[in-house]
């Protein structure tokens, strides 16, 4: 299974090689017909892959064309280089995109980081750390410096924790119980709640060993797996118990690890039961 899927993440990611610049920092798939710039609709055609390429370069699985991307990283945050992605602004697609990179560089360092000269490295943090301080929408966006910190924070670059911290507070305050979030001070209870509330909690709390960033706080136990004995501590984060995406079942069993015995095949095989409502349900979609 493990060989399986670094092959499919491998296929998935061939097709972008022929639409690399010549910097490796950009891949222009086409004609950007998003809100934003096309420099930053370029570095999300680098970035994206990352969430795929990190956990397969932590699995030890061989990332292609490693030397390429490396590149890309070391000119795109070079505001002196052609192909420099640019200093991020308020509400920011380059934040967005900057949260694949930290969380590439929190899972695998050795693949990312340390193969940069002390340059390159330098300029990849402070390029970074520019995102910390911006605004972002009041909504699953403050999870993107978040990703950003844990990145910084594993690699050794110091950075203003407190800024981390407010984001946490802030996400906490969406927490509607049960495993339920509103996608910021919104109705909205669906769409991006499953594909980022509950997905960037779950790495955040894998992240730092089910631990707060800053106090050490550990919260409530939470059942992350119905029908199991996997449980996750609650931390700034409560996650993984409401509407969660297909596939969220077997992420979590990957990640936090099915229980042992023979429980463990049933948890792979059979998803728990579908949730219930949320609170004050608005299933209506929506979001940035």
């Amino acid at each position: 299974m493990r060989a399986h899927l670094q092959d499919q993440v491998r296929n998935l990611v061939a097709p972008l090689v022929p639409h690399f610049s010549v910097g490796g920092a950009r891949v222009r798939l086409g004609v950007n017909t998003a809100i934003h710039d096309d420099t930053a609709a370029e570095l999300e055609s680098f970035a994206r892959p990352l969430w795929g390429l990190a956990p397969l370069a932590a699995g030890k699985g061989a990332v292609p064309h490693a030397e390429l991307r490396l590149r890309g990283l070391a000119h795109g945050s070079d505001p002196g280089h052609g192909e420099y992605w640019g200093e991020p602004r308020d509400r920011d697609q380059r934040i967005v995109e900057m949260a694949a990179i930290g969380f590439a560089l929190a899972l695998a360092p050795e693949q990312w980081w340390d193969p940069l000269s002390g340059r390159e490295r330098d300029r990849l943090a402070r390029w970074l750390c520019a995102a910390l301080q911006r605004e972002t929408a009041d909504n699953n966006w403050h999870f993107f410096p978040v990703l950003i910190g844990l990145g910084l924070g594993r690699v050794g670059v110091p950075y203003d924790r407190s800024l981390v911290t407010a984001r946490l507070t802030r996400l906490e305050s969406f927490w509607l119980g049960d495993g339920w979030y509103s996608d910021g001070p919104t109705e909205r209870r669906d769409y991006y709640v499953p594909w980022a509330m509950h997905f960037y909690g779950l790495l955040y709390d894998t992240l730092t060993g089910l631990r707060d960033l800053d106090d050490g706080r550990e919260g409530e136990i939470v059942d992350c797996l119905p029908g199991t004995n996997v449980l996750a501590r609650r931390t700034a984060l409560p996650m993984l118990t409401g509407q969660l995406p297909p596939g969220a079942h077997w992420l979590r069993c990957a990640v936090l690890g099915a229980p042992d015995g023979p429980e463990a095949e049933e948890a792979w095989r059979q998803p728990p039961d579908p949730p219930t409502n949320p609170p004050e349900s608005s299933m209506r979609g929506g979001g940035t």
